[in-house]
């Protein structure tokens, strides 16, 4: 049995706006100061908003909009530049785990 997904009045987000108006999901990004970029954070909210609406019988039509100047820049290099270091450590670790065998 698949877990309900709570109301998104529930939650308190901080990346993105979630407006349920007229069998309408209105999802805004908003992180305009970083061109919306998607960050882990962002990506987690948006799944979560999409989740909600795909079990809800009453939403008909999700719009994506985002605040600012641009829609979205794609994912945020930050974050995935830290998120490959973090990977490439832990496999520096496990190649010297290796070699002290």
């Amino acid at each position: 049995m698949t877990e309900k997904i709570l109301s998104p009045d529930s939650y308190v987000f901080e990346t993105i706006v979630i407006e349920d108006l007229d069998h309408v999901l209105s999802i805004t990004l908003n992180r305009p100061e970083k061109k919306n970029a998607i960050n882990d954070v962002m990506s987690n909210e948006i799944i979560y908003a999409l989740n909600f609406a795909k079990q809800s019988d009453h939403i008909r039509v999700v719009k994506i909009q985002a605040n600012g100047d641009v829609f979205c820049a794609g994912g945020d290099l930050k974050t995935c530049g830290r998120r490959t270091m973090r990977r490439s450590q832990r496999f520096q670790k496990l190649a010297m785990l290796k070699t002290s065998a």
